[in-house]
């Protein structure tokens, strides 16, 4: 991604990129393997409770 569209990816992204950043940085590798995991299990009950977690991409 070259110029303008990383910036805009940026501008978009960056922010949230950071934020998850800050929260996964005290947790170590076999944490956040098991954060995946459990996260895994989670978000499909959550879904099926309501309205998606993440929007889909068409």
């Amino acid at each position: 991604m070259a110029g303008h569209g990383h910036e805009a990816w940026s501008s978009t992204i960056g922010d949230q990129m950071a934020t998850e950043h800050a929260l996964l940085a005290p947790l170590s590798e076999a944490e956040r393997e098991q954060l995946v995991v459990l996260l895994r299990k989670v978000a499909p009950a959550a879904e099926s409770e309501g309205s998606p977690l993440m929007p889909s991409v068409d």
